[in-house]
């Protein structure tokens, strides 16, 4: 039963920690005429517009960090940038 209790509060724990990366994984961003402009992270100040065409690695970025708020307007930037 011991082992049991241990083996629920690590999951818990773990699950806390997930919680609190995907927290710190989230940016802050402005939309504007039509673009994003990233307003924290390593990419402070830069247009997706501008990031999407420099590399598979700014891509991914901007997939991860932006695409996933679901925000309807990042969506569909992104979207036509895709196409």
């Amino acid at each position: 039963m011991k082992n049991r209790n241990v083996m629920v509060r690590r999951e818990q724990a773990g699950q806390e920690v997930k919680k609190q990366r995907k927290k710190l994984d989230q940016i802050s961003y402005e939309v504007k005429d039509g673009d994003i402009i990233v307003l924290s992270g390593p990419y402070l100040g830069k247009s997706v517009k501008d990031m999407w065409s420099v590399g598979p690695i700014e891509r991914d970025y901007i997939v991860k960090h932006l695409w996933f708020t679901n925000d309807f307007e990042v969506v569909k930037i992104i979207n036509h940038l895709c196409v």
